[in-house]
């Protein structure tokens, strides 16, 4: 429940499959920030998905993981944050990583699916 009523309080046979008294639907999905790709961890590729979501229409099931800056946005500072990460040791993405979290920070992104339990 978060206070308000809406469809995540009156939800009636809404599927609850974790069993924690929120309709699925209203929860945040965990992910790793900078698992563009989705395969559970962040490297080579997750720089290279963003790439072909920016220049080649590919698909990100997980925006907010894209979204390496946690600047409310996908653009090619992304894919540079992860290949700077990857080979010059570069900063690590910020929260949620290494492991899985929601998004600490408010934006319109949205996040489908990710390697998240």
């Amino acid at each position: 429940m978060n206070g308000a009523l809406d469809s995540c309080d009156i939800a009636a046979g809404t599927p609850d499959d974790d069993g924690n008294g929120i309709p699925d639907e209203c929860e945040d999905i965990e992910f790793i920030r900078g698992n563009a790709n989705g395969d559970g961890s962040v490297d080579l590729g997750d720089g290279i998905t963003i790439l072909g979501y920016l220049f080649a229409s590919g698909a990100i099931p997980c925006l907010s993981a894209a979204d390496t800056t946690d600047d409310g946005q996908i653009d090619i500072t992304d894919a540079i944050f992860i290949f700077t990460y990857q080979f010059v040791n570069g900063a690590p993405p910020p929260a949620p990583f290494p492991d899985c979290g929601v998004d600490p920070t408010p934006d319109s992104l949205d996040c489908v699916t990710s390697s998240c339990p």
